[in-house]
């Protein structure tokens, strides 16, 4: 039999009056289910002469005459049109790619368009741009012979008039340069270091946000890092958070040092998606996290203020990821984007209820990953706080 107590329900409303995490602050819950894949893309039926392929998080945008296009981000970038997310008409113009620049400190080599912003009342669009050195590639510039120990990643910045029209970096270094490690490139550094994977931008008041991992070294601790920018600044102005404040940007300065990002918990790496659920307010982020030596699964984690993360919760947990190990596998999934094609933002940062999870279908040949990638996504519903 139910009770009725005066004294406690009058606790509880003001209880959760004057501290809304208490009640009004639950985290809201993401669910998909493999069953629904929908096949988006096939590369097998590219009708370009290049390579057109999703080799990162995808990404939509409208153009200012409020066409939706869909970016096929890779060592060569392409848009394709499309009117709800769920067909895409490749435009087989290159739209933007990095010079092959042999200098590490040009942060010019190898580029992936990531994520767009737009400030009110600026004509141009910006990129995130996610560049790769390969050392290797370059005589005297690493001892190793392979891409992985000589590999070193900044983030750069690029700008278009329109999405329509193709991306350029201009300036110099300290112009385009939005995040770099803070000491030098290093032949013997055996690994991969930098930072990676900006995933969208979102807004929040007067500032935009972004999301980015890194690998750590010199004093820096491997994680994600919170990156802000106030509209209205100049677009390379990026500070990163840290102990509290955002301060420092960390576009690589030779002579300095002690400039860190301060790694938010919960979150790993490789951090591929952030957005806003419209209703709530809340930022849900989603990464791959490792279970263990041989699995590693798509997951989230949902926050109110993009600094206190909840604990991450699986998505999508049957679906074999690009590490899989498992030789019965016919394909193989990764670089994860929730998008919600209705959404009102020209960038797509924020979602619904029913948004779609994007993913890269890899094809599997002899237990390892060929060359021929899909792009599908996974119908989804968010239930929790309203």
């Amino acid at each position: 039999m139910i009770v009725f107590n005066l004294k406690f329900f009058v606790a509880v409303v003001w209880a959760c009056f004057f501290a809304s995490q208490v009640c009004a602050k639950e985290s809201i819950e993401l669910f998909s289910s493999e069953t629904y894949e929908q096949i988006i893309y096939l590369e097998a039926n590219n009708p370009c002469h290049s390579k057109v392929t999703p080799d990162a998080p995808f990404r939509l945008v409208r153009s200012d005459s409020g066409d939706i296009y869909g970016i096929f981000s890779h060592v060569k970038n392409f848009r394709a049109k499309t009117k709800d997310g769920s067909y895409f008409e490749v435009d087989c113009n290159l739209m933007y790619s990095g010079g092959r620049n042999a200098d590490p400190y040009r942060f010019d080599d190898f580029r992936w368009l990531a994520s767009f912003w737009r400030d009110p009342g600026d004509t141009k669009i910006y990129a995130l741009v996610h560049n790769e050195y390969h050392g290797h590639r370059y005589p005297g510039r690493c001892k190793f012979e392979s891409y992985l120990p000589c590999w070193a990643n900044s983030i750069v910045l690029a700008s278009a008039p329109d999405i329509t029209e193709n991306f350029v970096t201009t300036g110099d270094v300290d112009d385009y340069l939005i995040a770099a490690p803070q000491f030098p490139y290093d032949k013997y550094q055996g690994r991969n270091r930098g930072f990676f994977n900006p995933t969208n931008v979102v807004q929040s008041g007067r500032f935009m946000y972004f999301l980015a991992e890194t690998t750590g070294g010199g004093g820096q601790k491997s994680g994600v890092c919170l990156f802000r920018r106030e509209i209205g600044d100049a677009p390379q102005s990026w500070t990163t958070y840290n102990q509290g404040g955002f301060i420092d940007r960390m576009n690589y300065s030779e002579g300095e040092s002690g400039k860190v990002c301060e790694v938010l918990g919960n979150l790993q790496g490789p951090i591929m998606g952030l957005v806003r659920h419209a209703s709530t307010g809340q930022y849900v982020a989603v990464f791959v996290r490792y279970v263990s030596p041989q699995r590693s699964e798509l997951a989230y984690s949902t926050s109110h203020d993009l600094i206190r993360w909840s604990e991450s919760r699986a998505l999508l947990p049957q679906l074999p990821l690009m590490w899989s190990r498992d030789c019965s596998d016919s394909y193989r999934y990764g670089y994860p984007s929730i998008i919600d094609p209705n959404s009102s933002d020209r960038d797509f940062g924020t979602i619904g209820d029913k948004p779609y999870i994007y993913l890269t279908r890899f094809h599997v040949s002899g237990c390892k990953l060929n060359e021929q990638r899909d792009l599908v996504r996974f119908p989804m519903n968010i239930f929790g706080a309203q």
